[in-house]
């Protein structure tokens, strides 16, 4: 920070007039209390502090899914795809298995967990939701081959990969790992259309930050009504139990638990409704408030600015941005409101429309 404010002092710049700074995520730049960006905001309070939106959300995520439950449920989906990606063997058995369960799918291949680009594990966990049932017969097959040599005949697997698939299948025929599995899927679905936007090439960041309210939106209506979103997802989750023979259970629960979320319920559906959803749910809306704030939403309403978005928006305003900068604005909000409203469309399709158009209200 002390580099920044000398550098702006040498190049005459006066830090009070900066409405924005824009660094990395880390926490000596981005910290609130004592990163770069506070002591910047310190010296002027208007200056916005922005981290790349893609990034952004995929901390919202990352941060949203440290839940027990959850966290254990995406290390075993990623150990299952190096189990089966590891081995050329294990994944032509697999092959086989999902051409014999699913031969109208085209998937033969799960999908390895990014750690960076959460849009891949939007659909890591959908291609892992759909070979669900031949990614369990296939281990069952693997850990006990005598009793498949009919069908699949005989693979002579080694004693490491018969223990390690018994272990998955113990691991993933589980209601409680299945349940978990679909409601992280349905929750963060809500999400892939914004992931796969702030991750094109040629993102346009004024529809990207239209989708962001949009998003934060939809969360919190579904938070709202959790209780009918989660009896849809637990229906689901009972079905797919129903073919892999699991049945509907809570796991058990203890006086003194330390480890795992020990939530009185008196039914399953209430139980994880209780102890995964919720929390889930309200992990997501909190996180997104966090890292898309009120303050980021409104400054980005200035984009409305560019003759682009007022040709293409009908309804784009600055009313919020103008009420937050209209101590320092160079235009007054009547101004500044008049100019934008009282230009017609047609005003910015004529010819000189190829030049840079600038305006500054701050």
């Amino acid at each position: 920070a002390t580099s920044i404010l000398e550098g702006l002092q040498s190049w005459s710049l006066d830090v009070k007039n900066c409405r924005g700074q824009g660094y990395d995520g880390a926490a000596s730049m981005s910290s609130a209390a004592r990163g770069t960006q506070a002591f910047i905001r310190q010296k002027s309070p208007k200056a916005v502090y922005t981290h790349c939106n893609a990034h952004c959300l995929n901390l919202a995520i990352v941060h949203s899914c440290d839940i027990p439950m959850i966290r254990n449920m995406i290390g075993t989906v990623n150990e299952i795809c190096s189990f089966f990606k590891s081995s050329p063997k294990r994944h032509e058995l697999l092959a086989a298995v999902i051409k014999d369960i699913c031969p109208h799918t085209r998937r033969i291949t799960l999908i390895s967990l990014c750690r960076t680009r959460w849009v891949e594990r939007h659909e890591a966990f959908e291609v892992f939701h759909s070979l669900f049932k031949a990614i369990v017969k296939t281990l069952e097959v693997m850990a006990n081959e005598h009793v498949y040599l009919d069908e699949y005949g005989s693979w002579k697997w080694d004693q490491e990969t018969r223990t390690k698939a018994n272990g998955f299948l113990t691991a993933i025929a589980q209601f409680q790992f299945i349940v978990t599995m679909i409601t992280v899927m349905k929750c963060l679905s809500v999400l892939k259309p914004l992931s796969i936007q702030l991750q094109k090439r040629d993102s346009d960041i004024y529809k990207a930050y239209t989708q962001v309210g949009s998003v934060k939106s939809d969360l919190k209506a579904i938070r709202e009504q959790v209780e009918v979103h989660f009896d849809r997802w637990y229906e689901a989750s009972v079905e797919l139990g129903k073919d892999v023979d699991v049945e509907p259970a809570v796991p058990r629960i203890a006086k003194r638990q330390r480890h795992r979320d020990n939530v009185p319920a008196a039914t399953p559906v209430t139980y994880f409704q209780r102890s995964l959803c919720i929390p889930l749910m309200d992990h997501l809306v909190a996180q997104m408030d966090t890292y898309f704030s009120e303050i980021q939403m409104n400054v980005s309403k200035l984009m409305c600015l560019v003759p682009e978005v007022l040709v293409s928006s009908s309804n784009a305003t600055i009313d919020a941005a103008i009420d937050l900068y209209h101590t320092a604005a160079i235009l007054s909000p009547r101004r500044a409101k008049s100019f934008v409203s009282a230009r017609p469309a047609s005003h910015w399709m004529r010819g000189e429309t190829s030049k840079i158009f600038c305006f500054s209200i701050a």
